[in-house]
């Protein structure tokens, strides 16, 4: 049953830098989702609270190939080209979905994070995700944005995780490897998301 009093919007990481034709780190259909994403933004009363994450690198972060002087997607773990660099263009939310969120007033919220979203990989510390949810009385997330096969992923198995409903929208997330977005969406359902598409979060 939809309750827009405990349902959050979850939009990850819309940022210029994932979104072609000019992103460092561009997901081929990251442009795509868009049109989907702000049909969601449009009817704020389904939500009692809107958050965008913002990959949040720090300039000569560890994971750029930069960094090590080694050329992009070189393996020693995967070295990724110069992205979402903190206050950088590449860094902001594109620009269309950024407008919608200005006209929410407060009930958007940002999250910065360099890397996770909810918790670090052995969920011995926090980011301020589970908090901002639980004290705003969210049990219902709705995710959309970029990438699928990425923090996507990793946010949607830790909604879950974390006893979240968890409705991923299919027709608002992109993968960056295509060929891993279905087997990427099968996952989730084995976790226990919902998948969904936006015409089905609006009915």
């Amino acid at each position: 049953m939809h309750t827009p009093n405990h349902t959050a919007l979850l939009l990850v990481d819309v940022q210029n830098d994932f979104l072609p034709p000019t992103g460092s780190l561009a997901v081929s259909g990251g442009r795509d989702i868009l049109p989907v994403i702000h049909r969601l933004l449009a009817d704020p009363s389904r939500y009692a609270l809107v958050v965008a994450t913002q990959v949040h690198h720090p300039p000569g972060h560890i994971s750029f190939a930069s960094t090590h002087a080694a050329p992009p997607f070189t393996i020693m773990n995967m070295l990724w080209p110069d992205h979402c660099v903190q206050n950088t263009k590449g860094w902001e939310i594109e620009a269309g979905v950024q407008g919608r969120l200005g006209e929410l007033g407060d009930k958007v919220r940002y999250i910065h994070k360099v890397r996770v979203l909810f918790a670090d990989n052995l969920y011995t510390s926090f980011t301020s995700l589970p908090g901002l949810l639980y004290t705003n009385g969210i049990k219902d997330l709705v995710i959309v944005g970029l990438a699928t096969d990425y923090c996507v992923r990793a946010t949607a198995i830790d909604a879950c995780k974390f006893g979240f409903r968890t409705r991923v929208v299919k027709d608002a997330v992109s993968a960056v490897d295509v060929s891993k977005e279905d087997v990427v969406l099968k996952e989730l359902e084995r976790w226990g998301c919902e998948i969904v598409l936006g015409s089905d979060v609006l009915a």
